[in-house]
């Protein structure tokens, strides 16, 4: 889905960033792909979000997630051909492409943390939006 267009999925991705709000695509790799990782954050194809990648990747790290940060290193699945993410960066609205090892996704502990760590992210966006 992140490498088409012609999709229900971009088509809901495409009117949110037309309206201007931002947004994080969530994926899933296998541990072998980046051994030594939970979490990649990256800003996808863009670099509007990185403000709101280095929070979400010092949330993450502050719950004792190995976070590889694509825009400070060379990142595996960095999500850079994302075609969600390229219609973001071209929008200059902000994207964060964030990749999970098996441990968050398959861990309730892991995944509670995780989607706490999302939550500082998200709840500014959403302050944003009720103060505008």
């Amino acid at each position: 889905m992140a490498h088409r267009r012609d999709t229900v999925f971009h088509a809901i991705c495409a009117e949110l960033v037309r309206r201007g709000v931002p947004g994080i695509q969530l994926h899933g790799f296998a541990q072998k792909s980046a051994p030594h990782y939970d979490v990649i954050a990256s800003t996808g194809a863009g670099e509007d979000g990185l403000t709101d990648g280095r929070r979400l990747a010092d949330a993450l790290g502050d719950r004792d997630f190995a976070v590889c940060r694509a825009w400070a290193r060379s990142c595996p699945l960095a999500g850079r051909d994302n075609v969600q993410g390229r219609t973001a960066a071209d929008a200059r609205v902000p994207f964060l492409h964030v990749e999970f090892a098996p441990g968050p996704r398959k861990d309730n502990r892991q995944a509670t943390r995780a989607a706490e760590a999302l939550g500082v992210v998200t709840r500014g966006w959403a302050g944003s939006a009720l103060a505008g």
